[in-house]
């Protein structure tokens, strides 16, 4: 296993020490939906005994739902537990540290508050020290991952999603700049050439991604909603089998809800929270219409939306629902 071996590598390298790896049976008797996200092996390090928790997915579970787990496989087997992944973000790190939790992703950083390890290299130029992209290059991606089409160019782009060609440049830089895509010049314009396999561009895009959510309201006044994508748990109830919230949830660019408030087409409700009439209007940094003839949101900005999400049958339909699209 790639990650593993990384990891047994990355001990060595930076420690000297050697990691022994022993049967996953002792790891019996643990929730299926532990074993269906991790990958668990009982280790010896530095002479005392840790629970390997591998997770398989590049599209981690937020920390702190990570942190549940961790304890829920801690409390388990009697053993201290490190989480092992592949990539994360440095606000995931933080918030991983904050919790001091366990976790070690290889060839990056290795953060052992059991054994008063604390080490970190530097990954990334100063050119790209942002943390994420930007909502309009978030979006292009997700377009281009939508529509299968890995070849942009800036002017189509800006004319499917309503973005200046400036912007859409900007955005180019950036992605290319992340290492997701290479620019190509025209002689009239820019053209974006992404990896063909939907997965991989996943899997390179995923990490520098938001939740598109800016805020949320409620709303008792519903014409502006026959417009609006269903989005939250109701457009989850619709791609898995996650029951229907009473109250359903909506999605709006802020750039269309700011044009909905000034010309006072939408009422706000003074309720700060749901009641038995009311609507959720979630707020977007970008579109929710990425697949334009859909009353859903797209699949992957639903995703990112609901990742931080802490119930475990939620986090299991998003795993399930995201598999399926990379896979189909």
């Amino acid at each position: 296993m790639k990650v593993l071996n990384e990891l047994i590598s990355y001990f060595d390298k930076t420690l000297g020490v050697e990691v022994e790896i022993e049967q996953r049976a002792v790891l019996n008797n643990l929730p299926y939906f532990i074993t269906d996200h991790y990958r668990l092996y009982k280790a010896k390090l530095l002479n005392r005994c840790f629970v390997l928790m591998i997770d398989k997915f590049v599209q981690h579970s937020s920390p702190d739902v990570i942190r549940k787990h961790v304890e829920k496989v801690s409390d388990k087997t009697g053993l201290s537990v490190i989480y092992v992944v592949s990539a994360l973000t440095s606000f995931n790190r933080k918030r991983l540290i904050n919790y001091r939790t366990n976790f070690v992703v290889p060839n990056n950083q290795m953060y052992l508050p059991h054994l008063m390890i604390d080490l970190r290299e530097h990954y990334r130029s100063r050119e790209q020290e942002k943390d994420y992209l930007t909502p309009s290059s978030q979006a292009i991606l997700i377009y281009s991952l939508l529509h299968s089409n890995r070849e942009l160019y800036s002017s189509s782009i800006s004319k499917e999603l309503k973005y200046s060609e400036t912007t859409v440049s900007r955005s180019f830089r950036e992605i290319s700049g992340f290492g997701i895509g290479d620019i190509v010049k025209d002689i009239r314009e820019n053209i974006l050439n992404l990896p063909r396999e939907k997965r991989e561009l996943w899997n390179k895009a995923y990490p520098l991604m938001r939740s598109p959510v800016m805020k949320e309201v409620w709303v008792n006044s519903y014409d502006i909603l026959k417009e609006l994508p269903l989005a939250g748990l109701s457009a989850l109830s619709e791609y898995t089998m996650i029951a229907p919230l009473r109250n359903e949830v909506f999605a709006i660019s802020s750039a269309q809800w700011n044009q909905a408030v000034k010309e006072k087409t939408v009422k706000q409700s003074i309720e700060p929270e749901a009641t038995d009439y009311n609507k959720k209007i979630e707020i977007w940094h970008y579109t929710a219409k990425l697949v334009k003839f859909s009353n859903i949101v797209d699949k992957y900005s639903l995703y990112l939306s609901l990742k931080q999400d802490p119930d475990e049958r939620i986090q299991h339909a998003l795993q399930y629902m995201l598999e399926e699209e990379l896979n189909g």
